[in-house]
Formats: C-alpha cells, sequence, structure tokens
C-alpha cells in the first residue's frame, strides 16, 4: 500500500506529462482519448515485433503486447521506466530508457513501431524520423500521432498541420493515411477516427497517421557481386549520420544504388566499382583531395555537393583551406552542384564556370514546402547565432564575442523581447547566457519557426531564416568584405538599436530586398532535390556512354533529354522520369524497350515496380514473376517479388 501512495504521488505531481490511462487518478475522457490510440494501432501489429517509443508509464504497452509477439517500450526518464516495470511488465515486454533519437536497437530489427504525442517533443523531428525509419523492417509499418497545430504546451518545441505534418512523413515513408482524432467528453469512450481530408482537417484534435517503410528496391539494374562485394551506382563520401543528413532528401527518392564510405580510403571507395562519387568538402579533408587526384586517373566522375554558402572568412581567412588551395580556386571535381546564380557567378570568376550546375540546397527543401511559423504574441524573440567557427582567428573571435555582448546589453533595454542563443566555440559559456545548440543535424528549422528576428554571423542560416521570411541581419564587427550583403548589418554597438528597431517592424520595401537577395543566392522556387537526382542520372549517363579511360570526361547538365532510340539510353530516360515521380510517363518508356526487347527482364521489373507505387499491387505480382521466369537470377526481381508478398 505504501508503494501503491508513492507512485500515486509521483504521478500527481507529474501528471502534465506522465500519466496511466488505468489509473482513477486521471480524467476518463482523456484516459479514453489516449488509450483509443493504442486500441487503434492493435489491428496493424497482430504477431509482430514492435517499439514503442515514448511508452511513458506502459499502459500502452500493455496493451500493445496482448496482439503483438514481442514489444520494447522506450522512455528517457528513468522513473517512468521504473513505474512501467512495476505496473505493467510481461513475459513478452521489455522496457528500456533510452532517447528517440538513437535507439539502442539494430537496423531492420522492428516490424512497427508506435510512437503518440511524441514528435512535437523531439529536439530534431528528422532525427527522429530516420531513426524510426532505421530501425524498421521492409515494409514495416510506422503509427503515431501529433496534436493539430502548434498547442500552449511547455513541452512540445514545434507542431503541424494537415499537410506540414503529411509533407513530413511523405520524406521517410510510403503510403501515408492520416486520420482525425477527436475525444468525446460526454461519452469518452465513443472517441472518433476519420479520415482527414482538405475540407475537415481544422476540426481534428490530434492527427493519427500510419505509413510504412519502402519494401521495393527502386535499382535501375540488377546489381554485380565479385569477391563477396556488391558494386554501386554512387558512393557517397562521410559518415551517414553528418553527411545522411544533408542528403535525405535526395538518397530517399534515388533510383539509383548507393552507399555512404564512412573511411575517406581510396582503397574502400574502389572496392565497391562506383559509377560516381558524391563529396562535400573537396579540399579541407586530406583524404578526400588524394581520393579525388586518384579516382580521376581511373576516369571515375565526381560531383562536389555546395552545402553551404561562400563566406569571405572560410574563403580567405581559414588556415585550412588556405594551405589546402583556398575553397574552389579552382574547383578541382568534374561538376560542383551550386546553390544559385550568385555562387556560379562567384565561381565563374574563379575559372570554374564551366562545372556549374545550379541545383539549390536539397537539405532546405522542408523549408521551400513548409513555411510555417508559430510566435509567441505576447513578446519579441530574437535568436542570435555564430556560425559553426565564430571566429578563424582569435582576433575574429573575440570581435564576435564582443558583439554579442553589446547585443545582449542593448536589446536589454528594449521592454517586451528576449534573446535566444544558438552559439558555437563555447561562447554561451564564457557569455553565461543559455545555449540552444544541441546538434547540427536539423533542430535549428525547429527553433527558427518560433522567433521574430534573427541576428547572426554568415552563415548559411541566412538563407534558412529568410525562407520562411524572418527579418535577418549579419552580425559583423570584423568588417571583412560579405559576398551576400543583407538588407541589415550590425558593424558596431552604435547600429544595434536602429536595426533591431526594424527587425522588429521591418520596412516592406526591404522584405523585398530580402527576398531579391535570397532568390540570388538560392535556387529556391521548388525543392532542390529532383534538380540534383536528375544531374547525378545524366552524369551516370555520361560515365556509361564514356568508353575511353584516358580522355576526361564530358558532361552536359541541360534538363532536356538526348534523343537516342537505343535500349540503355530510354532505360535511363525511364529511370529518371521515375526519380521525378512522372510514373506513368517513366512506364511508358519501359513498355517502348519491351517493344523493341519482349524478354528484356530489367524493364519488366521496372515496370513492376511502378504498378507497386501506383498501387496496383496484383499487376505489379504478374510483372515480377514474369521478371524472374525470363531471368531466375535476377536478384532484385527476387528480392521485390519476395518484399511485396510479404507486405
Amino acid at each position: 500500500m505504501e508503494n501503491y501512495s508513492m507512485w500515486n504521488k509521483w504521478l500527481k505531481q507529474n501528471a502534465e506529462e506522465r500519466m496511466d490511462a488505468n489509473n482513477l487518478l486521471f480524467d476518463r475522457s482523456r484516459a479514453e482519448y489516449h488509450l483509443s490510440r493504442y486500441r487503434f494501432a492493435l489491428d496493424c501489429i497482430h504477431g509482430q515485433d514492435v517499439l514503442d517509443i515514448a511508452c511513458g508509464t506502459g499502459y500502452g504497452t500493455k496493451l500493445l503486447a496482448s496482439r503483438a509477439k514481442r514489444v520494447i517500450g522506450i522512455d528517457l526518464n528513468e522513473k517512468t521506466i521504473e513505474y512501467a516495470n512495476q505496473s505493467y511488465s510481461g513475459d513478452n515486454i521489455t522496457y528500456l530508457v533510452a532517447n528517440a533519437g538513437k535507439i539502442p536497437l539494430d537496423n531492420s530489427s522492428i516490424d512497427a513501431v508506435v510512437s503518440f504525442e511524441t514528435i512535437e517533443h523531439v529536439s530534431c523531428d528528422r532525427t527522429f524520423l530516420n531513426e524510426v525509419k532505421r530501425v524498421l523492417r521492409p515494409g514495416g509499418k510506422f503509427i503515431l500521432s501529433t496534436p493539430n497545430g502548434y498547442w500552449e504546451n511547455p513541452f512540445h518545441l514545434r507542431g503541424y498541420n494537415y499537410s506540414s505534418f503529411k509533407n513530413i512523413l511523405s520524406e521517410y515513408f510510403k503510403d501515408i493515411y492520416v486520420f482525425n482524432h477527436n475525444s468525446n467528453p460526454v461519452e469518452p469512450q465513443n472517441v472518433k477516427i476519420e479520415r482527414s481530408t482538405d475540407s475537415n482537417c481544422n476540426m481534428a484534435e490530434c492527427f493519427l497517421a500510419v505509413c510504412r517503410k519502402e519494401d521495393i528496391v527502386r535499382h535501375s539494374r540488377i546489381k554485380q557481386y565479385y569477391d563477396d562485394v556488391e558494386e554501386v551506382d554512387v558512393a557517397i563520401l562521410g559518415s551517414e549520420e553528418w553527411v545522411g543528413c544533408q542528403y535525405q532528401n535526395i538518397v530517399s527518392k534515388m533510383p539509383f544504388t548507393y552507399l555512404y564510405v564512412n573511411d575517406i580510403k581510396f582503397e574502400n571507395i574502389i572496392r565497391y566499382r562506383p559509377k560516381l562519387v558524391l563529396c562535400h568538402d573537396e579540399t579541407s579533408i586530406r583524404d578526400v583531395r588524394i581520393c579525388i587526384k586518384k579516382l580521376k586517373n581511373l576516369n571515375i566522375p565526381i560531383l562536389v555537393i555546395e552545402h553551404g554558402i561562400i563566406e569571405w572568412r572560410n574563403t580567405w581567412v581559414n588556415p585550412v583551406n588556405i594551405e589546402n588551395t583556398t575553397l574552389f580556386r579552382p574547383v578541382i571535381s568534374d561538376k560542383i552542384a551550386v546553390l544559385g546564380n550568385l555562387h556560379q557567378r562567384i565561381i565563374t570568376s574563379w575559372g570554374s564556370g564551366d562545372k556549374c550546375a545550379k541545383v539549390g540546397l536539397p537539405r532546405l527543401d522542408p523549408l521551400i514546402l513548409d513555411k510555417s511559423r508559430y510566435l509567441n504574441k505576447n513578446i519579441k524573440t530574437i535568436l542570435v547565432m555564430t556560425a559553426k567557427t565564430a571566429g578563424f582567428t582569435d582576433k575574429e573571435r573575440e570581435l564576435t564575442k564582443k558583439g554579442i555582448i553589446d547585443l545582449k546589453n542593448e536589446i536589454g533595454k528594449i521592454s517586451g523581447t528576449q534573446l535566444r542563443y544558438r552559439l558555437t566555440q563555447g561562447l554561451a559559456e564564457e557569455l553565461d547566457v543559455p545555449n540552444e545548440l544541441n546538434s547540427f543535424y536539423g533542430e535549428l528549422h525547429d527553433i527558427l519557426r518560433t522567433v521574430d528576428a534573427v541576428v547572426t554571423t554568415q552563415s548559411t542560416v541566412i538563407l534558412e531564416a529568410m525562407l520562411l521570411g524572418i527579418p535577418t541581419a549579419c552580425l559583423d564587427y570584423t568588417n571583412v568584405p560579405q559576398y551576400i550583403r543583407l538588407a541589415w548589418n550590425i558593424n558596431c554597438k552604435e547600429q544595434i538599436l536602429p536595426v533591431v528597431d526594424e527587425l522588429l517592424n521591418p520596412p516592406k520595401m526591404k522584405m523585398e530586398y530580402q527576398n531579391y537577395i535570397l532568390h540570388d543566392v538560392l535556387e529556391c522556387e521548388t525543392p532542390a532535390s529532383p534538380r540534383l537526382i536528375s544531374l547525378i542520372g545524366e552524369m551516370l549517363y555520361s560515365t556509361t556512354k564514356s568508353s575511353s579511360k584516358t580522355t576526361p570526361i564530358s558532361f552536359t547538365v541541360d534538363n532536356e533529354k538526348i534523343k537516342s532510340t537505343t535500349v540503355q539510353k530510354i532505360m535511363e530516360d525511364g529511370c529518371a522520369l521515375f526519380s521525378e515521380g512522372k510514373l506513368s510517363e517513366s512506364k511508358q518508356m519501359f513498355e517502348k524497350v519491351l517493344t523493341m526487347e519482349p524478354k528484356n527482364a530489367e524493364a519488366i521489373n521496372n515496370i513492376g515496380v511502378i504498378l507497386s507505387s501506383m498501387g496496383d499491387i496484383k499487376a505489379s505480382k504478374n510483372k515480377l514473376m514474369s521478371a524472374i521466369e525470363i531471368d531466375p537470377d535476377y536478384r532484385d526481381a527476387v528480392r521485390n517479388l519476395r518484399k511485396l508478398l510479404n507486405y
């Protein structure tokens, strides 16, 4: 009895964040509302291995265990897991203290993931979704919920409407179904769940969603094997943790085989015989420079992808770039995917204009698709930031520090205004201010959506802020030249109050100028991912057409397709159309191949993949079986059929 009283006291103290829906301490309407989500999930998990993320006190985990083969419940709070172990244990239940952004499970080890009211709490929603996708088996289901819009809740870091919720899920998962989830205070057990539509979505209290991890292999050709090593189309230099976050929007949509090369050594790259190599930095990492030179000798093309703005200090002061030839002077890769017009002009002035392809910045695509902001009406918030490197010299760092001190003191004089900080290189600790820098992997987007203005040293955050329509000023006490001249600049203490006054009450003409600068620097009318995928496809096609081992390959970057009647070219065109989401046109290309080669197993397999994407499972199954009948050793077709039948 004493233990029961202790836990009841704990539940009361934490009632805003923790609940036990089976405990009479809690309002029955609220309890039934929470239980209904888990009941909703029961039909999706029969006999499966299930992960319950943010399982809380375990009441829902226990309910899932009544249908599942086994359930693992994870939660950040150690006390909560202790409660779950005492109150809702079971032979097929395991509870773990773990972070949703770093799940302690193997890749492809779970059939279904359940996570209710979690995504709005995590520090980075994309890291969370990427982890869910990682632990799910191919075809595995993800059932989740989130409030409709931004609630005034101290534990919520962001909010989603119907459109933004679907959009972010579609970056990672397939077959997304969203439902309105509404409570019923009069009859608590009659909770209403109905499909969300554009016309009824505003009526939802919360959204429930069911989606799945892709289970069809979308390769344009059969993989080949030698010495137990798999060939790939594209080798991406860098760790999946960092580079994968940069490229998430493209790798999930590429119809090409790829892998990450974490240990960047020449022998680690060529063992996979890639047809193309992607890198994000060709000068500051010595091993990358060495690899690029050796790869060029083997006539393997390299595409370097700009992942940030060109900035004076990084270009001309950064000792790493000075020592290893200044960044992009010249470009040593075969092609460079640049952010937009300004960077193309700069790199052209440096002698590498013929290597430029205007693409944009794929990791900013979510901001192009969703510009939602959630502002506090009672107080104006200014985010003060520094670039990843606050200063390349001691003098630069001290000047930046002085600028932040002046900002803190001057803005402190303005009533109804607060500062938030995201500072690097230990500046927050030295200045004794709270720091919101936890990761470089995506949390910034969520922070930006909640601020009224941004003051930052020159960094790519200026593009992220301007994409959301946030008045943005450059803090630069070093007074160096700026390739990107913003509408507002702070070079000394005396400029702070006049600039901040305009940031909080921005003149229309300056906002129009800011928008002009944004579009000059960044190709952002439409998302960048399709353009980058198209460029990769064109470079791959140029590689397959080149038979010379000594003459440098020449790549075209025009989007207009080169006319050709060869089967190989038509196959490449079909794959490019597929990567752009043009399923019908892609299918027509592969059908055209079959008019010339009726028993082309590769084309038949690809039609099967397209039919599956269109939702015609029966027709997809027939095509895949036909491909296998023609070529029983066609591994992709066999794998696709097996995954289709398991779905």
